[in-house]
This record gives C-alpha cells, sequence and structure tokens, in this order.
C-alpha cells in the first residue's frame, strides 16, 4: 500500500508474464470526507509496453475508511511504471488525484533498461559536449545485449550517436554506459537510448537538454 490523501492505493499483482491479465486497483479513502462519482483510471507510463484496455471506471462513492476494488485488463509486453488517477466530487467540490508510480514487472527478460540521464541537464551552450548516460540491470541474466544512443535534434535530424554491445549480465546486476554529443546549434535536444535482445525491444528512455548559443 503507498499513502496519498485521500487514498490509500495498491495494484495487484506487481509481476505479471507476457500478454492479457487482469490488474485490480485497491483504493481506501483514509479521508474523513465521503467521496462520489468517481472516474478511476490505471495508466501506463509507456504503452508499448503496457497498454490500459478501456477508459475508466465509474465507481459511484467511497464512504471514509471504506476500501474499492476495480479491475482493469491489460496488454502487458514489457516492465514499465503505471500509475492511477481518479477525479470526482468531495464535499461538492470537484477534485483530481494521481498516484505515485509502481513498477510492474513484467515477464523476466535478460535485462532491462532503468533510467537515462543527461549529465549536464537542463541545459548547456553550443560547443560544449553533451554525455547522456543509460542504467541497464540484469534480470534473467545471462545474455550480451545492444544498446543503441540516438539524439533529436533542433533542426529535425534524428541520428544515431552510439551503438554498444553490454556485457553479459548477472541476475541483479547494474551496469552503466554513456555516450557524448556536441551540439552545433541552439535549441531543445531530446536524446534517446534502447535496449535490444537481438531484434526484441527491451526497453526505451529519453531525456531532453536545451541548448543556447552562449
Amino acid at each position: 500500500m503507498r499513502l496519498k490523501y485521500p487514498f490509500e492505493v495498491e495494484i495487484k499483482p506487481k509481476e505479471v508474464d507476457f500478454g492479457l491479465h487482469w490488474i485490480t486497483v485497491s483504493l481506501k479513502n483514509f479521508s474523513d470526507d465521503d467521496l462520489y462519482n468517481l472516474d478511476v483510471k490505471l495508466n501506463s507510463l509507456d504503452s508499448y509496453y503496457v497498454w490500459v484496455y478501456g477508459s475508466g471506471q465509474y465507481v459511484p462513492n467511497i464512504e471514509s475508511n471504506e476500501t474499492e476494488i476495480v479491475p482493469f485488463q491489460v496488454s502487458a509486453s514489457g516492465t514499465t511504471n503505471v500509475y492511477v488517477t481518479a477525479s470526482g466530487r468531495r464535499n461538492g467540490d470537484y477534485f483530481y488525484w494521481e498516484s505515485p508510480r509502481f513498477r510492474l514487472q513484467v515477464g523476466r527478460e535478460a535485462a532491462e533498461l532503468r533510467n537515462l540521464f543527461v549529465l549536464s541537464h537542463p541545459y548547456t551552450t553550443i560547443g560544449k559536449t553533451i554525455e547522456a548516460e543509460a542504467v541497464i540491470q540484469g534480470v534473467a541474466g545471462g545474455k550480451s545485449l545492444d544498446l543503441q544512443f540516438w539524439v533529436d535534434t533542433p533542426s529535425g535530424a534524428f541520428d544515431k550517436i552510439a551503438d554498444v554491445e553490454t556485457k553479459v549480465l548477472d541476475e541483479g546486476e547494474e551496469v552503466k554506459y554513456s555516450a557524448e554529443i556536441t551540439p552545433e546549434e541552439d535549441g531543445l535536444y531530446e536524446i534517446f537510448a534502447y535496449l535490444y535482445d537481438e531484434q526484441k525491444m527491451l526497453g526505451r528512455k529519453s531525456n531532453t537538454i536545451l541548448v543556447s548559443k552562449t
């Protein structure tokens, strides 16, 4: 369970295999007010990996200290984060609520791409090297993988900046790989990292940085 007023929230299960599954959202109203006309949604931070069917569930009311169990069907092809939103009425006024993130583990691939950091975030200047660092963690382990870095430039070019063959990871082992680019124009750059097991994409992350003239 995780607490964020006015709800105590939990999702089950937190680990599923590939394919179609039901995820249940448990919402406990720990406020002193009854909540009415609730629109509850389960949301995926990356619908490529977890797709949530439907546009939400209607819950007429959750009384104070009452718990409501709300089911959602998902199609799962990779690990990502999910979160719950709820909107409705409290004391006659409209409210909107968003839960903390939950990591939904899907299957057991060789590894997962945990994070991508732009180390000079949030801005830099033309001619100054930008370094991006990807964090990979072994899940099942036992394989070498392909990690690619790409950049989307202000002029619209989408270029590969590095292609890295990772070491063979052990289960739970964490490694970091980095790539560099020296910007030649000002504007917003978006850097991407993609992790592949042969032709299958295991993960993707992105981060942005603003480049100025001076």
